[in-house]
């Protein structure tokens, strides 16, 4: 099982069948060709092929490779892999082994994670609905963040005590302080 870091990627070849344009796929690169490749090849060497399974870190799913996807004329980076989820089945005593099942849910991970800077992509991606924020709410929260801005004293500033040795002074010692403030 490979555990799939968001690397650079050298694609290889194109895929030896062709293979049908996933519904929902050109949503994400509209208005370019979408091509299928065979392989990838990982940063560390790896290479990842459909049918392979893969752990993603950062949702701690196990998914299925179906197939690996790039727009024409972009760069490996931009690719798009075609995930199946997996579930824990029942455990195997005599392997030591827990059982894998590729469920039918399927779902589209960018391999250059543009959704951690475009939050339409993101919602894309993830498949997640998000609530249509009220403008009730939006002033509740508006409003809470000036009551706590209001309540909270500002942190005071600190203040550095330096000894004046200036040469009006010399061979007296004489304590004044000036004071810096630091922001």
């Amino acid at each position: 099982m490979f555990q799939l870091n968001i690397v650079s990627l050298s694609l290889k070849e194109k895929c030896k069948t062709p293979n049908p344009l996933p519904a929902g796929l050109p949503d994400l690169n509209p208005g370019k060709t979408l091509e299928c490749y065979a392989n990838v090849r990982l940063e560390n060497g790896q290479k990842l092929e459909a049918k392979d399974f893969v752990h993603l870190k950062a949702s701690g799913m196990i998914a299925q490779v179906q197939s690996i996807w790039k727009a024409e004329n972009n760069a490996p980076g931009k690719s798009v892999l075609l995930l199946k989820k997996c579930l824990p089945g029942q455990m195997i005593v005599f392997y030591a082994m827990r059982e894998i099942l590729v469920s039918g849910d399927v779902v589209f991970l960018s391999v250059k994670v543009t959704s951690h800077y475009s939050g339409a992509t993101h919602r894309k991606l993830s498949q997640y609905v998000y609530p249509r924020v009220t403008p009730d709410e939006w002033n509740q929260a508006i409003s809470k963040g000036i009551k706590k801005w209001v309540e909270e004293p500002f942190r005071p500033a600190i203040t550095k005590q330096t000894a004046n040795k200036g040469p009006k002074n010399k061979g007296k010692q004489v304590a004044s302080t000036s004071t810096t403030t630091f922001f």
